[in-house]
């Protein structure tokens, strides 16, 4: 049986940053980060999202 992977809010928002610049494809960072192309999709839609309570 395969546990979940846990990843820190500096990951998430780290590969979200990389997704929103489009220097690369999600296929691309998917694959570099081990991630299912959905999941970073999905956090760069939260990033997005909570942005701004930043500013």
């Amino acid at each position: 049986m395969r546990t979940r992977r846990k990843f820190t809010s500096k990951f998430k928002t780290q590969v979200a940053i990389e997704a929103i610049s489009e220097k690369y494809s999600l296929s691309e960072l998917a694959e570099k980060h081990q991630l299912h192309p959905n999941q970073i999709s999905q956090w760069k839609h939260q990033f997005l999202k909570n942005a701004e309570v930043v500013l």
